[in-house]
């Protein structure tokens, strides 16, 4: 099974605590899928109206989190030789590859000559 969640790095009310807190958990859950985001206010929104994060700092809450998530081995050894059924959802960004998911949404690229 895979588990996958977001983060929004730099909510105006998050502290330095709270940031400590979302490391922690991505430190616990190694989440194979994580989306990281920082904060963007929507107009019209409540939390538009609150006071933003200074930008430096919000950056280096992004791209700790970033890096935390990168430095993990995000599935387990089990899975490697074994066959799935893979759903192929789009075009990789290189243009000559695909991009597809397993029924646990695991990830995985073909190249041209695989399909």
């Amino acid at each position: 099974m895979n588990g996958s969640t977001d983060f929004i790095c730099a909510f105006p009310t998050e502290t330095e605590e709270d940031f400590e807190e979302s490391m922690e958990l991505v430190k616990l859950y190694k989440f194979p899928s994580l989306f990281i985001n920082q904060f963007y206010p929507r107009p019209g929104t409540p939390a538009a109206r609150l006071k933003k994060i200074n930008t430096v700092e919000a950056r280096r809450r992004t791209s700790e989190m970033t890096r935390l998530f990168h430095s993990y081995h995000r599935y387990d050894e089990s899975r490697i030789e074994k066959e799935y059924w893979v759903l192929i959802c789009e075009r990789a960004s290189d243009g000559k590859s695909y991009v597809g998911h397993n029924k646990c949404y695991g990830l995985t690229y073909f190249g041209p000559r695989s399909i």
